[in-house]
């Protein structure tokens, strides 16, 4: 919710699908979105987007990758239809 579009009610989806012998989760927003030549930078910890002021130390992203990486998974950012984000990350049934 910190980085939602000044001009639109936000919105906030989570999904989960098989993927091969583990799961895909999908969680998408329509907010402001994260430019394509950041979405790497964004999992390094105490990065945050330029240009917002939204309140936090740059950690959620960061922890996120850990817990997905401790567990088996990966994780990305891509578009989301209609803009925003989406973070798609993948766990396996049984972690690593």
């Amino acid at each position: 919710m910190k980085y939602r579009h000044p001009r639109r009610p936000s919105r906030v989806a989570a999904t989960a699908q098989r993927a091969g012998a583990g799961w895909a989760v999908t969680v998408a927003d329509n907010g402001m979105g994260i430019p394509p030549e950041r979405r790497d930078r964004v999992f390094d910890m105490f990065t945050r987007l330029a240009g917002t002021s939204a309140p936090g130390h740059g950690l959620g992203l960061s922890s996120c990758l850990r817990i997905v990486d401790r567990h088996g998974g990966s994780i990305r950012v891509a578009d989301n239809p209609g803009g925003g984000s989406r973070v798609i990350f993948t766990l396996p049934d049984r972690p690593a």
